[in-house]
């Protein structure tokens, strides 16, 4: 919804797309989103087909999720978003996660299991964004070289092969 309010900033018009019949977020959010006249709010529906020409997005089709109906929705652009659940399946036993399911680390993005790193829309920050993710990603990977290069230090010192 904060994404939508932002778009409505600097678009003509922001067709809203939910499946529900109703939102989750907070009351003030839902406010600010019917108050905006850009902001035109579809329920019970969902993106069925993403149709182009040559000079891009011209068209989505809509589905019913109670009826089935489709119905094609003119646009010039799609900006998907589906929430906020993290894809934390892969992660091991004993990596600490909040209680939402974000794996919680620090700032080098290492989580509670030494070696093993976490980036992205999967880690517990402030903001999910993809520059913020990019920027995990660099630090994450700067992180595992030290950390790599401690073990290979490591097991020379101990007369182990690196």
């Amino acid at each position: 919804m904060e994404d939508a309010l932002y778009l409505s900033k600097i678009t003509k018009h922001v067709y809203l797309v939910h499946r529900r019949d109703a939102f989750r977020a907070s009351r003030i959010l839902q406010q600010r989103i019917m108050a905006e006249p850009k902001i035109e709010t579809i329920f019970n529906a969902r993106v069925a087909q993403i149709q182009s020409n040559e000079n891009g997005v011209c068209a989505v089709v809509l589905e019913g999720t109670k009826t089935g109906e489709q119905k094609e929705l003119s646009a010039e652009g799609v900006f998907i978003f589906v929430g906020f659940s993290p894809n934390s399946q892969l992660v091991p036993a004993g990596i600490k996660v909040s209680p939402t399911g974000y794996v919680i680390t620090d700032e080098r993005c290492e989580t509670s299991i030494p070696g093993i790193f976490a980036i992205g829309d999967l880690r517990q920050k402030y903001a999910n964004q993809i520059v913020i993710a990019a920027a995990d990603g660099c630090t994450a990977a700067l992180a595992t070289a030290h950390y790599v290069e401690k073990q290979k230090a490591s097991a020379v010192c101990s007369g182990l092969p690196a």
